[in-house]
């Protein structure tokens, strides 16, 4: 399963906002250097999501706040 994000890094709070079926809405207070916010992405969307961080994988957008994930 696809499903397409859009993150801010550096937010005050973790927060994940469903827009529709596929498409979120991602705050992370991660910083986005190093891979600090994509680390933080995939674990809130696995906690969200109720699924293993091992199961979800950036397809897309590892230097861009628009990421594909793909879900196993």
């Amino acid at each position: 399963m696809k499903v397409y994000l859009k993150v801010k890094p550096r937010a005050s709070k973790n927060l994940v906002k469903k827009i529709n079926q596929d498409l979120y809405h991602v705050w992370v207070t991660a910083p986005a250097t190093k891979g600090y916010a994509n680390k933080a992405v995939i674990y809130l969307i696995a906690k969200y999501l109720k699924l293993k961080p091992n199961q979800i994988f950036i397809k897309k957008g590892l230097t861009s706040s628009h990421k594909t994930i793909e879900i196993y």
